[in-house]
């Protein structure tokens, strides 16, 4: 496998992969599938944060490379800046593609990008910050050179009870890149008439 930087010449692979899991899985909430302009807003609004949209590909007979997969962070509750330097991940592979590394490579790729990717900063920062005593708004936080980079990356995942492991095995691929367990959402998500639990895992960069 390789991975790269997504183009706008690949969104069009892409509903087709995550339209398998709306359909037929509940690790999307989404209950409808969606088309190609879904992926065109997500990948304009992500390019222009200066975040990571990576795809993974895999040689065809051609000699051109067929995409498999798909990676991207996305900001953590848009438009509430204080979480300017949080994101939140999304990881899809074609589901013909289980268990052999797709997803591996996708997350090598989408982790070190966001590693040297730079947050846009607001236009200002509150008065009250400004006027902070210094145990408050020490400048070795506020001015550090970390100060534009993303700091905390979420994966929000849902736990399907009939899937592998009881739902716990994403915790567990996720885990080979730092993440934790930091807190569950009980009986949030209702599909194929069940109930669904979410769990919240969270790594530090």
């Amino acid at each position: 496998f390789s991975t790269r930087q997504a183009t706008t010449k690949d969104l069009p692979l892409l509903p087709s992969i995550f339209n398998h899991y709306i359909i037929h899985s509940v690790i999307s909430f989404r209950l409808e599938p969606i088309n190609v302009d879904f992926f065109e807003t997500v990948y304009a609004s992500t390019t222009a944060r200066g975040l990571p949209f990576v795809v993974v590909t895999t040689p065809t007979t051609g000699g051109e490379q067929n995409v498999i997969g798909y990676a991207y962070a996305s900001p953590y509750r848009p438009g509430y800046d204080a979480y300017r330097h949080t994101v939140e991940i999304s990881v899809y592979v074609d589901h013909r593609y289980h268990s052999v590394s797709a997803g591996t490579a996708l997350m090598d790729a989408l982790m070190g990008a966001l590693r040297t990717a730079r947050v846009p900063e607001p236009t200002r920062f509150p008065s009250k910050l400004e006027e902070a005593p210094r145990d408050v708004a020490d400048d070795s936080v506020v001015n550090s050179e970390r100060t534009g980079r993303v700091r905390q990356v979420l994966a929000i995942m849902s736990l399907d009870a009939e899937g592998r492991d009881g739902g716990h095995g994403l915790e567990k691929f996720y885990a080979r890149w730092g993440f934790e367990k930091v807190g569950s959402l009980r009986s949030v998500g209702f599909k194929f008439g069940r109930w669904i639990d979410v769990s919240m895992l969270q790594v530090s960069l």
